[in-house]
Parts: structure tokens; C-alpha cells; sequence
């Protein structure tokens, strides 16, 4: 068993001693399939200058098409983001979706009624009107 390891050891260092002048002959050396290397003959400003153009063509156009944006190179769709609610309107919401059953305190689904979310959605607007919020007395954290 030693002396096949040692035979194939032998093998392959003789044949990277073999091999390794043929390859150091042609390292460096243009491959007569491939191009020769490019070399630009614009400056940075100009491509950045022309980077700028495009950018700012790509916009206006983004902006005439009806809402999306460009980031970069991409064009995205913003997602809509629903009506702005305030602290006080998502707290009573929550509160009130705990109140009905809304929402689980372990990992079983809850598909909350019609009537509970009608109920959650007047607690936000509850919320929202100063006179309910002024005859509730005092917030408690």
C-alpha cells in the first residue's frame, strides 16, 4: 500500500515538472481565439455626466407612466400603504379586538365575524371623535 502512494506521489510531481515549462510558455501570451482586451477612450466624467441623463430620462418617463419609481436601474411599483392611522386609533382597535375574540393568545387561527370587525373599526373611530374620547375620563397606560 505504501509503495502505490508513493509511485502515484512520484507520478504526479513528475508530471507537473513536465508540464509546468509548456504552460509557463504561454502564460501571457494573447490567445489567437480571443480578442485582444478593450480599452475605453471615455473619460469618467463623460460616463457619469451621461449616467445622469439617462437616469433623469428614466424618471420623467417613470413619472408620465402613471406612479412607478426607478431605483437605480429598476423601476418598482410603490405599495400602497392604506389610510394613516393615529396611536390612539390603533390602540383602541386593539384593545377592542382583544375584547371580541379577535385575536388568538396561542397558535390556532382566528377568522374574526363580520360583526367584530365592525366593532374594532368603530373603537378607531371612537377613538378618533373628541367628545367620546373627553367623556372616557383620563388614559390609563
Amino acid at each position: 500500500m505504501n509503495a502505490k502512494t508513493f509511485l502515484s506521489a512520484s507520478f504526479a510531481a513528475l508530471a507537473f515538472a513536465v508540464a509546468a515549462p509548456a504552460m509557463a510558455s504561454t502564460m501571457g501570451d494573447a490567445d489567437p481565439g480571443y480578442p485582444a482586451a478593450a480599452t475605453s477612450t471615455t473619460t469618467r466624467a463623460a460616463v457619469k455626466a451621461d449616467l445622469a441623463t439617462s437616469q433623469q430620462a428614466r424618471t420623467a418617463t417613470a413619472a408620465q407612466a402613471g406612479g412607478f419609481r426607478v431605483q437605480g436601474e429598476a423601476f418598482y411599483f410603490p405599495e400602497p400603504v392604506g389610510e394613516a392611522k393615529t396611536r390612539a386609533q390603533v390602540r383602541a382597535e386593539t384593545l377592542e379586538a382583544i375584547r371580541v375574540g379577535a385575536i388568538s393568545r396561542s397558535e390556532r387561527y382566528v377568522f374574526p365575524t363580520t360583526e367584530q370587525l365592525d366593532s374594532i373599526r368603530l373603537a378607531g373611530q371612537r377613538a378618533l371623535d373628541p367628545n367620546v374620547a373627553a367623556s372616557r375620563g383620563p388614559a390609563v397606560n
